[in-house]
C-alpha cells in the first residue's frame, strides 16, 4: 500500500478532536465524514470510537488510497470504504447506490473556510436529509463571531484565504447557524478548541426538526418571505440564467425577482443546451404564440470588460425603441460564477450589453461585494428595467420592499440560535 498523505494540522488537532467527540456522541452509532482528505481524523476516530461504524467520503477519488492506508495502519475494522461525495449533489453519494440508511453523525472538518459560501447551505441540506431523527452535524474549523475578538492568527488567515480564492474566508458563525436554522438546524454547542495550533478554531453540533415549507417561496415558513413579493407591472421581459451555487442560498434575491415580475422565467445551470437557450433568449413565454412577429430582442445585463477581445454587438436605439419587445437577461451568481456563465455559454457572448448607468450604493447588507458598485439581482434588474422602460419610480415598490427582505435575514441570522424546534440539536 502506498505512503498516505499527510496533512500536519490533521495530526495535531486529531486527537483533541476525539476527545470532544467521545464527550458528545453516544456509545455507538454510524457515522459520515464528510470532505475526508488525507484520511487522518477518520482512522483515528474509528480506532478510538470502536463502537461507532465510519463511512469517510470526499468530493474527488484521489485522496482514497491515502484514506485507505491512514486506516489500515491505526488497524481499525469498523471505516467503509471511501464514497465520492459532492455536498452540492442533491443526492449523496453523488456516485454510486444513494445512501440506504441515515447517520447518527455527520462529521465534517475545514471545509466551509475554503469552499464557495454556497457550500454551507449545500451541507446543512444534506445533513437534514441524511441524519436520524435523534442525529446530529459536526463542524470543526475558524469562525468569526460577535461577542468573541478574532485573533489576529484568524484574521491573517482569512486573508490569505481570501488571495487564494475570492470565494474562500472564515465564515460567520452567525450566518452558519442561519443556513443550519434553513435546513431544520438548530445550534446546541459551541466548542472552543484549543488555540495552539496558530489559529483559533471550534466545534458545534445539529439534528433535523420537521419544517413546513411554504409552496410559493420554497422557504420553511419560519422564514417565509412570501410576504415582501411585490407584483410590478414592467414591459420588458426578465431571464434569470442562476448558477446551481446560488440555488439553496438563504441570501439569493432572485426568488423574491422572480415572483414579483410576471413576465419572468428562472433557469439553473451552468452549461446550457443551445437549442433551449436559444428559445428562452428569443421565443415567446407563452406557448403557441407566434415567433415571426414576437421574437424578442435579447440584452445581457453585463458591464464590458478588459477580457472582451471580440467586438460585441451594439445596442441600437431602434432595438431600444420598443421596451415590449426586449429581453433583459440577467446571470444570478457571484461575480466570478456569472463570469463562468457567461464564458462557458457562448450564444450569451453574442448578444448586445446593457451597462447601468449612476449606479447607486447596494443595499444588500448580508452579502460582501467584491467589487465596488457591486449589485444584488434584484437590484441591479430594477436598476435596469427602469434604464430600458425610462420609468426608475415603477420599481422603487418592489426595491423598498427588498430593503424588508435584508432586514428579515438580518433579524433571523441574528435570532438563529433560537431558530428550530427546543428537542432538535446542532453542533457547528
Amino acid at each position: 500500500m502506498p505512503d498516505p498523505l499527510h496533512s500536519p494540522a490533521a495530526e495535531r488537532n486529531r486527537q483533541p478532536i476525539l476527545e470532544v467527540l467521545r464527550s458528545v456522541l453516544p456509545a455507538h452509532g454510524v457515522a459520515l465524514e464528510v470532505a475526508s482528505g488525507t484520511g487522518q481524523h477518520v482512522a483515528c476516530f474509528a480506532a478510538g470510537l470502536l463502537r461507532w461504524n465510519w463511512q469517510p467520503s470526499d468530493a474527488q477519488a484521489d485522496g482514497f488510497a491515502s484514506i485507505a492506508s491512514w486506516c489500515a495502519q491505526s488497524g481499525a475494522a469498523n471505516v467503509k470504504a471511501a464514497v465520492v461525495l459532492d455536498v452540492m449533489s442533491p443526492r449523496w453519494p453523488s456516485e454510486g447506490a444513494e445512501f440506504s440508511g441515515r447517520f447518527d453523525a455527520i462529521y465534517c472538518a475545514n471545509m466551509l473556510h475554503i469552499s464557495p459560501w454556497a457550500t454551507c447551505a449545500a451541507l446543512m441540506q444534506g445533513a437534514s436529509r441524511y441524519l436520524s431523527a435523534n442525529g446530529v452535524l459536526i463542524t470543526y474549523g475558524p469562525y468569526v463571531e460577535r461577542t468573541v475578538t478574532t485573533s489576529a492568527g484568524n484574521l491573517d488567515f482569512d486573508v490569505s484565504l481570501r488571495e487564494t480564492d475570492a470565494e474562500w474566508g472564515i465564515r460567520a458563525l452567525d450566518e452558519v447557524t442561519q443556513e443550519a436554522a434553513l435546513a431544520g438546524l438548530r445550534l446546541s454547542a459551541r466548542i472552543q478548541m484549543p488555540a495552539r495550533f496558530g489559529c483559533s478554531a471550534g466545534m458545534t453540533s445539529a439534528s433535523p426538526v420537521k419544517r413546513i415549507i411554504c409552496d410559493t417561496c420554497l422557504r420553511p415558513l419560519s422564514t417565509c418571505i412570501c410576504h415582501w413579493i411585490t407584483p410590478t407591472a414592467h414591459a420588458v421581459d426578465v431571464v434569470l440564467l442562476r448558477h446551481p451555487l446560488e440555488e439553496r442560498s438563504a441570501k439569493g434575491s432572485a426568488r423574491l425577482l422572480h415572483l414579483s415580475l410576471a413576465h419572468s422565467r428562472v433557469m439553473t445551470g451552468e452549461v446550457f443546451a443551445e437549442r433551449e437557450l436559444q428559445a428562452l433568449l428569443h421565443d415567446p413565454f407563452e406557448p403557441g404564440a407566434e415567433t415571426t412577429n414576437d421574437e424578442k430582442h435579447a440584452i445581457l445585463l453585463y458591464p464590458q470588460t478588459s477580457e472582451d477581445t471580440a467586438t460585441l454587438p451594439t445596442l441600437t436605439s431602434e432595438m431600444l425603441r420598443d421596451p415590449s419587445r426586449l429581453r433583459l437577461i440577467v446571470l444570478d451568481g457571484t461575480w466570478r460564477k456569472s463570469r463562468k456563465l457567461l464564458y462557458l455559454n457562448p450564444l450569451l457572448q453574442q448578444l448586445p450589453r446593457l451597462s447601468l448607468i449612476g449606479v447607486p450604493l447596494s443595499r444588500y447588507l448580508i452579502r460582501k461585494a467584491h467589487r465596488a458598485n457591486q449589485l444584488s439581482t434584484l437590484e441591479a434588474t430594477c436598476r435596469a428595467l427602469g434604464q430600458l422602460e425610462g420609468n426608475a419610480a415603477q420599481f422603487q415598490p418592489l426595491l423598498n420592499a427588498f430593503d424588508g427582505f435584508v432586514t428579515q435575514h438580518v433579524a433571523q441570522r441574528e435570532a438563529g440560535m433560537n431558530f428550530g424546534s427546543k428537542s432538535s440539536k446542532a453542533v457547528i
